[in-house]
């Protein structure tokens, strides 16, 4: 099962966005590797699997994560902007 959050533009443009995605693009603006992101909260490996979309996080972890990238959980917009769905398209 992909658990994905997919992002509609204009009707027309699909495009997959998922926590694994956004927690990788952010960890990256800011410089920061894996294990610095990890540490303590997670192994590397998990994060790695999270970020390559293979691992659905629990809501401890992504707290975590977030507070570790110093970002909110209001910032992912995840039941605003976001239809969350299991598919695999």
């Amino acid at each position: 099962m992909n658990w994905h959050l997919v992002f509609i533009l204009i009707g027309v443009i699909k495009m997959k966005i998922t926590i694994g995605n956004i927690l990788k693009q952010t960890r990256q603006s800011q410089g920061l590797t894996q294990k610095a992101v990890a540490d303590g909260i997670c192994s590397q490996a998990m994060l790695s699997s999270l970020e390559h979309n293979k691992y659905i996080p629990n809501a401890q972890l992504i707290i975590a994560l977030c507070q570790r990238l110093s970002i909110s959980l209001e910032q992912l917009n995840l039941a605003e902007n976001y239809a969350i769905s299991n598919d695999k398209n």
